[in-house]
């Protein structure tokens, strides 16, 4: 009796104990992915957004950049930068992902989405930016009009 209340209560925290270690375990294959001579990977462009969307709907933050970082060292694609805007959003490090969106519209200066997300950053600093956030809410304004 005695061992199969010890089992009972070991084996759901060693089944949670393992999950954890292979999480952490993955993180730093992918951390080293780069780093080691020895990993000749090659990664498509819509396979690292993949992932990293993967991460975003987890709440995993931090994964999420540590991925999109790691993979695309000079790549300019709109929905990355995008994505790293967004996570930098989540965990409130307003001005990095200012500075993330704003490479999205130096891309693509009529990318809504990245004018949303600018606009409720400007909204939520309330330093000085009210001026930034009218002009940002009739661009947006200006480009629906255009695609209606």
């Amino acid at each position: 009796m005695i061992i199969f209340i010890y089992l009972a209560l070991t084996i759901p925290i060693c089944y949670i104990l393992t999950r954890e270690i292979y999480s952490i375990y993955k993180d730093i294959i992918l951390s080293n992915i780069n780093t080691n001579n020895n990993y000749k990977i090659f990664v498509e462009k819509q396979d690292i957004l993949r992932l990293a969307q993967v991460h975003l709907k987890r709440k995993k933050w931090l994964s999420c950049i540590l991925i999109i970082e790691k993979f695309t060292n000079n790549n300019k694609r709109i929905e990355l930068y995008n994505c790293l805007g967004f996570c930098y959003l989540s965990t409130d490090f307003y001005n990095t992902a200012e500075y993330y969106y704003d490479k999205t519209l130096k891309i693509h200066p009529l990318n809504t989405i990245a004018l949303h997300n600018l606009m409720n950053i400007y909204k939520s600093k309330k330093i000085n930016k009210q001026i930034k956030s009218k002009k940002i809410l009739q661009q947006i304004k200006l480009i629906e009009e255009k695609n209606a």
